[in-house]
């Protein structure tokens, strides 16, 4: 099972819970939308702020897209040359000495108490969903019976994605791949430890880990008929095809039971925000690349930035 930073890293990309009226079909409140104006654009939908000689530019981005999927570069390697700086998103790292301590001496942590099974925990729908989408991706129903359901809940979304052909850091890696080689300076927005959050996991009770089995299972209910087409209306700038084909990773609201997880997502907008500021007290350019839901949920990065009188110009949609 690939635990720990590599599972966990996941959910970092994305927030809220959404709601979807069927399982295959994400519905989801964009209500809060910017301040807008067109930007004529070949590739992925750019937010743009101006100000007294300095420009910020905002890339939404969506997770998880197809590995080989094929999208205009050009726009934003335009961008990149000559910038000051590239904010990539956050990252979520354990230690090579930190994983290997917890495999000698954590593994407790995250496995089922009292020779109990994970599918035992279950109800009976669950298992059922949970047992035709591990036959579904090629393993054994019964491979993740000793771990938690929540730990559980986090392979099968890596498991799908590996299946799926799915990856959830495309974009942040082609994007330091274009400032590598135009020699602009790149660096996350945080770095968080992995090893705090799979800590708290083994004290979630066991409802929440029911819950976290359920929100893997939505997520890839929707993603398996959804992520293409969502990821094709990305490439393209289709800002009303992402909103009808995107869904933030639900099973983010399980982790966020955890407190090092909650902390360390809510305070993304608020780096972003300090990017930003940063960015325009200086001339130049900067790019900020972001998860498209950060940018767009009520209170987000662009409600945030209206508030502070920052105009933001942006697609329409």
């Amino acid at each position: 099972m690939k635990y720990c930073a590599a599972a966990l890293a996941l959910l970092i990309p994305s927030m809220a819970v959404a709601q979807s009226a069927t399982p295959n079909a994400p519905v989801q409140d964009w209500s809060n939308i910017e301040t807008v104006t067109v930007i004529a654009n070949p590739g992925p939908a750019l937010w743009h702020i101006s100000r007294n000689g300095s420009d910020v530019w905002l890339l939404g981005t969506i997770s998880p897209m197809p590995k080989a999927l094929d999208w205009n570069k050009a726009p934003l390697t335009d961008i990149i040359a000559g910038a000051r700086m590239v904010y990539l998103p956050p990252q979520l790292k354990a230690g090579f000495f930190e994983t290997s301590w917890f495999l000698l001496t954590g593994m407790h942590k995250i496995k089922q108490p009292d020779d109990q099974t994970l599918r035992a925990t279950l109800p009976a729908d669950l298992r059922a969903r949970y047992e035709g989408w591990m036959t579904k991706l090629g393993k054994k129903i019964d491979d993740n019976d000793d771990y938690l359901a929540a730990i559980a809940a986090l392979d099968l979304e890596g498991l799908f994605r590996d299946k799926f052909e799915l990856d959830g850091k495309e974009t942040g890696a082609a994007v330091e791949r274009i400032a590598d080689h135009a020699d602009v300076p790149s660096k996350s927005l945080a770095t968080y430890r992995a090893m705090p959050v799979v800590d708290e996991v083994q004290a979630m009770s066991p409802e929440t880990q029911r819950l976290c089995m359920k929100a893997a299972l939505d997520d890839i209910d929707t993603q398996s008929a959804n992520a293409k087409l969502a990821a094709q209306a990305w490439a393209t700038g289709d800002l009303a095809g992402i909103k009808a084909h995107y869904s933030e990773t639900k099973l983010n609201g399980c982790f966020e039971k955890t407190k090092t997880f909650a902390a360390a997502r809510d305070q993304i907008v608020a780096l972003a925000i300090n990017a930003v500021n940063e960015s325009l007290s200086k001339p130049g350019k900067n790019l900020i690349v972001i998860d498209i839901g950060y940018l767009l949920r009520n209170n987000g990065l662009l409600d945030r930035l209206a508030a502070q009188g920052i105009t933001v110009e942006g697609p329409p949609g």
